[in-house]
Order: structure tokens, then C-alpha cells, then sequence
């Protein structure tokens, strides 16, 4: 049978996981997300020297209440193919426990072919280094690679 001590050492795992969670909104708020956003335009204008890139590349974000970033293509038609690839996204999402959640996200014309894959869920904030966002762009072009009408 569990004991008050029991129970009352259980209750500090919640103060910790809200300790925590407080901890990478202010770490996101105050450094990381101005880091991953530079990082990102960094990338974008780099991979923009790829002819299939150029001019088709954007950082969206939401600098207000600064939750998400997000590396987005334009679209991409695919010649002689009734199918296009509307955009893909790899993004950086701030979640509701102050972790953040990357993912892949591929549209297409006939939506038969849409893609949603997780990439990577971020725990501790000081990981979310330029090796770490290159890393996570890169799976998600390998994403695109493996699920683009392109390569079908």
C-alpha cells in the first residue's frame, strides 16, 4: 500500500514536468526561436543555389506569439502528370509542454498523396543547434524525395 510520502514524492514529478515545460517556453521564447529562424533563412538561401530551389523556397513564421517556424516550397509542377506537389513544409512547432515538434508536411494537387511524418520531438532545447536544424531539414528533404510525384 502506498504511503502520504509516496504520494507526495509522486507530486513532485508534476512540479518538475511544469518546471520543465516553463523552462523551454522561456529558452524558445528568448533565444531559440530567433536561432532556428536565422538558421533557417541561413539554409533557404544556400539550398536557393539549387536551380529545382531557386525562387521557390520561403521562411513562414509566426513572430507574434513566435510557436511555429517553417521551411515551405512553392509549388512544383510536375510536366506530363495530372499530379502535382502543392508545397511541403518542414516545421518547428512549440507544443503544448514547451517541447518542440518537427514534422514533414507534403500537399498535393489530388490530396491523394499528402504526407504528415514526424521528424524529431525536441526535449531539451540546448540539442536545437545549426547541426541539429540542418539535420532535421535534411530528413525532411528526404521526406520529399521519397514521397514526391517527382520520383514516383
Amino acid at each position: 500500500m502506498k504511503t502520504l510520502s509516496n504520494l507526495l514524492e509522486l507530486s513532485e514529478n508534476f512540479t518538475d514536468a511544469f518546471d520543465e515545460a516553463n523552462d523551454r517556453f522561456r529558452e524558445w521564447n528568448n533565444e531559440k526561436f530567433d536561432f532556428v529562424l536565422e538558421n533557417l533563412e541561413i539554409l533557404k538561401n544556400t539550398l536557393s543555389s539549387n536551380k529545382f530551389f531557386e525562387s521557390n523556397l520561403y521562411i513562414d513564421n509566426d513572430k507574434a506569439s513566435k510557436s511555429h517556424i517553417r521551411l515551405r516550397s512553392g509549388k512544383t509542377i510536375i510536366p506530363r502528370s495530372e499530379n502535382d506537389d502543392e508545397w511541403f513544409d518542414i516545421n518547428f512547432l512549440q507544443i503544448s509542454n514547451g517541447k518542440i515538434y518537427c514534422y514533414f508536411l507534403l500537399n498535393t494537387t489530388s490530396g491523394s498523396n499528402k504526407k504528415n511524418i514526424e521528424i524529431e520531438v525536441i526535449d531539451n532545447l540546448d540539442e536545437l543547434d545549426r547541426e541539429k536544424i540542418i539535420d532535421i531539414v535534411y530528413k525532411g528533404l528526404e521526406n520529399y524525395k521519397k514521397y514526391s510525384y517527382l520520383f514516383i
